[in-house]
């Protein structure tokens, strides 16, 4: 990976300490053979038996963290594989093991499947290696008899020093079809059979289901339903089996402590505000920032005694009617800014802050007030992919950054401002470009600080890039 933005976790002499809570590296051998809805099924049953599981996925996949947030009820992590480095991404699971009894990390693509050059790893593999997981494989068993031994054997030995310690078979057609796959595969002596899943099409399709159009959360009934599929047709003492086959991972001790509560910091959780990367909220709460979750779509006022607001992107333009006429809170917003209360707002949500937005149909709401402007919205979403990823430089002091400042995200954003008054903008964006670090995009500059005790941008900042984010968010909280 290029050279660590200044701020970021660059190794040091700090002391270090074992993390040994069991962890498993759950993937496929390419994209569509079920590994989400197997996660989704395997934590919801964990969760009714009282076992703490924590959880992170490779990429970002805001929407997907959240459902398992909801489902574990602890926060999901994403692992952004240009935007964090090796020792970053050892942090996020040292963090991840904190109280919990299990941590299962699932992958994004293939196994095999070749990254971009400039990403922290080469293959998915890789990541398994390096955090000392066991690797669960899913494979899509449709069709498949005893010639399924055959695709195991090739999958474990077809990279160096690699553990692959489990199998689970997704989409058996009955019992049968399930005892004849574990005869195959038993007879390799080598990885464990868990179970052969018949997960329907109706919980793997909902799981997959949020999209701008319907940004719903994840219906209860598709979590019963893949918690009790796993429940039915998983061997849970050979999931005990391959967990305890992780090794111990070393981080820096300051990694998993906590700072003593310093403040109270309300974050924006409902249908219009809920992305966002988990682990920023993670290091708050770290650095000694309590966190109080709030509703700007029902809320008539902010939380008590908070004199911070952490406001995700989401969907905000597709609940801007209600946003528009809960009054109360819009006024609550500007009055507490305007008290000198800290406020951070990402991606999408910087629309809400505006004076109004119009929207394609031609109507214009009223919102916050707090950016002096009105916000269009766009046609088409900008949305997370690799054109988009970005490392942001701070031009001046900010609530969350020093001058010179760096940290990686991607650029998330639905609106067109146009401002009323000139107000400076606090950040430089530089694209990723493609795989030799050039691109064809300039630098931009944005970052709306209307307020100094503000800070609004269309980027989906990845924090543990740069952990001193958290500690200056909760340093100005504590100072207003």
């Amino acid at each position: 990976m290029a050279e660590l933005p200044p701020g970021s976790n660059a190794t040091s002499a700090s002391p270090t300490v074992a993390v040994s809570v069991p962890r498993i590296f759950i993937t496929g051998p390419a994209v569509g053979v079920g590994v989400s809805s197997v996660v989704l099924g395997l934590l919801a049953a964990l969760k009714k038996k009282g076992t703490s599981v924590a959880v992170a996925k490779v990429g970002s996949h805001l929407i997907q963290t959240t459902h398992y947030r909801r489902v574990t009820g602890s926060l999901a992590h994403s692992l952004n594989l240009w935007t964090l480095n090796r020792e970053q991404i050892l942090d996020t699971v040292g963090r991840l093991s904190s109280g919990a009894e299990m941590v299962i990390l699932e992958g994004d693509q293939g196994l095999f499947d070749r990254k971009p050059k400039d990403y922290v790893v080469g293959v998915e593999a890789e990541i398994a290696q390096f955090l000392n997981a066991p690797i669960v494989l899913v494979l899509d068993a449709e069709g498949f008899g005893e010639s399924i031994a055959a695709a195991v054997h090739g999958y474990c030995h077809y990279f160096r020093d690699l553990s692959i310690a489990g199998i689970i078979c997704n989409r058996v057609r009955d019992k049968a079809h399930s005892e004849q796959l574990k005869r195959a595969i038993d007879e390799l002596k080598g990885p464990i059979y868990l179970g052969g899943l018949p997960i329907s099409k109706d919980v793997a399709a909902s799981v997959e289901a949020e999209t701008d159009e319907n940004p719903g959360l994840l219906r209860r009934s598709a979590v019963v339903s893949a918690g009790e599929l796993v429940q039915e047709h998983f061997d849970f003492q050979a999931l005990k089996q391959v967990f305890t086959k992780s090794k111990p991972v070393t981080v820096k001790k300051s990694v998993i402590s906590s700072q003593q509560r310093a403040c109270r910091i309300a974050v924006a959780d409902d249908m219009a505000f809920h992305l966002t990367f988990q682990s920023n909220l993670d290091l708050i709460r770290r650095e000694g920032g309590e966190l109080v979750a709030f509703s700007p779509l029902v809320d008539r006022k902010l939380p008590g005694n908070v004199r911070g607001v952490y406001l995700p992107g989401g969907y905000m333009q597709l609940y801007a009617t209600e946003l528009s006429a809960n009054n109360s809170m819009l006024q609550a917003l500007r009055a507490f800014v305007e008290s000198g209360g800290v406020l951070y707002s990402e991606a999408n949500s910087v629309g809400y802050l505006c004076n109004s937005i119009s929207l394609q149909s031609g109507t214009r709401l009223s919102m916050c007030g707090i950016i002096p402007g009105n916000a269009t919205l766009l046609a088409q979403r900008v949305a997370n992919d690799t054109d988009n990823l970005v490392e942001v430089r701070s031009v001046n002091p900010t609530i969350i950054s020093r001058s010179g400042e760096r940290f990686r995200g991607y650029r998330d954003y639905q609106w067109a401002i146009r401002l009323e008054q000139a107000i400076d903008t606090q950040f430089e964006l530089n694209f990723r470009g493609d795989t030799s670090g050039e691109s064809d995009m300039p630098p931009v500059l944005e970052g709306f600080a209307p307020y100094p005790n503000v800070i609004a941008t269309s980027v989906q900042a990845h924090w543990t890039s740069n952990p001193m984010l958290a500690r200056l968010f909760v340093e100005s909280v504590s100072r207003a």
